[in-house]
């Protein structure tokens, strides 16, 4: 095999091999190092600029295989940019090499070095990575988009909130360029789900925006069906927290389940634990409110609302043209604090759960919900040692759907979601996110 060969067979390996135990994968990078390094050889004593080169970037590559910062690995990449400075993958190893160093602003200018030799794939998709990261710098706007720890501890730069709209646009134009590039590559879709998921965590207001989830769902989707059996974890993990999102909990269990699965180190099976408690508590809360006698009353004084729609009558899915109108009995704490669900009645003292999109400051017992298009998601759940059956009605566009006390309410009234997009560094530098 070829030196160039065992390059991209280190690169495939690192983006899409994630083996139950973590070392597994060090010790197969490791193989292929030694491989590289054998196959190399050759080029020790070739005194022309690109064998040089082409030399410097093999030690370099064999040194950084692991998710932690070598400096070795930097001086051999330094070294092969400096003799061959058109090297698209010389740039990209030492970008990879700054980005275990922490060291952003120089990897985002050795990516930005490579798309100016040569626009390509890998760059562009580092380059949307990089400016979310470089967006969560800005500590003022980490209630608004939210990373993992290890990304939080920079502080050098901040950002107005023009510039940080500006950051999300070019995170969003990077992945697109990469995709464009090449339509088959899963690796693309699923950093073009991230960028998704980020440009509604990270834009301004809270209403109006789900269609960023939605269309990231979608990204997602491509990149599991192109990608078949070299899975990305995270992408079922990310999937899973925006169906939590989108209240879609049926299919949030299913894709924790599937990201633990394929990588246990994650926290997805807890996360899958804790949905199916939470679910399992509106469930039994549900069950005795029922079965309480002042129910009624609560109903009859609704009784003047004549024209709106019986909960019996609603489908699963949209149901443009219905509105409901119930009083709340009891507000239950939302899993992750995405929300608010609340126990309502209505006047034909039908008892429902309604889940409100970020905590609505605004409603409390006794409060008149109004519900215009109101979304039923069913969740369904009955394999995996799960019975789960309930229907809840979404109201994920506050702003637009939902009156409380017949009063529309105001954007101030709602807290700003935060998600976190899995873990964007914790395995190696060219895992994806």
């Amino acid at each position: 095999m070829s030196v160039v060969e065992l390059l991209l067979e280190m690169d495939r390996c690192i983006d899409t091999f994630f083996p139950v135990d973590p070392q597994e994968k060090i010790e197969v990078l490791r193989q292929k190092a030694d491989a590289l390094l054998e196959a190399c050889r050759h080029l020790q004593g070739d005194s022309s600029i690109n064998s040089r080169a082409l030399y410097q970037l093999c030690l370099g590559r064999a040194a950084d295989i692991s998710d932690v910062y070598n400096p070795i690995a930097e001086v051999h990449l330094t070294k092969a940019v400096k003799l061959n400075p058109d090297s698209v993958d010389a740039w990209n190893a030492l970008a990879e090499c700054y980005w275990k160093k922490k060291n952003y602003d120089f990897a985002k200018t050795c990516f930005t070095a490579a798309i100016k030799v040569v626009r390509n794939k890998v760059s562009l998709r580092r380059l949307s990575m990089i400016h979310r990261i470089l967006i969560n710098e800005n500590r003022s706007f980490n209630k608004f988009f939210v990373l993992e720890p290890s990304e939080t501890d920079l502080s050098q730069h901040s950002l107005s909130p023009l510039e940080f709209q500006e950051e999300l646009a070019k995170s969003m134009e990077m992945a697109k360029e990469a995709i464009s590039m090449d339509i088959k590559d899963g690796v693309s879709w699923y950093v073009m789900g991230n960028a998704l998921m980020g440009q509604f965590f990270g834009v301004k207001g809270t209403g109006g925006q789900t269609q960023y989830l939605r269309h990231a769902i979608k990204a997602y989707n491509q990149a599991e069906s192109l990608l078949g059996d070299s899975q990305i974890p995270d992408l079922f993990y990310n999937r899973a927290n925006i169906e939590t999102y989108l209240q879609d909990y049926g299919r949030a269990v299913l894709d924790y389940s599937k990201a633990h699965n394929l990588d246990p180190s994650l926290n997805a099976l807890e996360r899958r634990s804790a949905l199916i408690a939470f679910l399992r508590n509106c469930e039994a809360i549900l069950e005795i409110k029922r079965s309480e006698k002042k129910v009624g009353a609560v109903a009859q004084r609704l009784s003047r609302f004549s024209q709106c729609d019986d909960f019996r009558t609603l489908r699963a899915g949209e149901n443009a043209k219905r509105t409901v109108r119930a009083s709340v009995l009891q507000t239950i704490p939302d899993f992750d604090g995405l929300g608010s669900i609340h126990i309502v009645v209505d006047r034909f003292s039908n008892q429902h759960l309604i889940h409100i999109s970020n905590v609505c400051s605004t409603i409390r017992s006794g409060s008149v919900l109004t519900v215009s298009a109101p979304l039923v998601n069913a969740v369904d759940l009955q394999n995996e040692g799960v019975a789960l059956n309930l229907k809840i009605i979404s109201v994920l566009e506050p702003l637009k759907n939902l009156l409380v006390d017949g009063q529309s309410i105001s954007d101030g009234d709602l807290t700003r979601p935060q998600a976190s997009i899995s873990q964007p560094d914790r395995a190696d530098l060219r895992t994806v996110t």
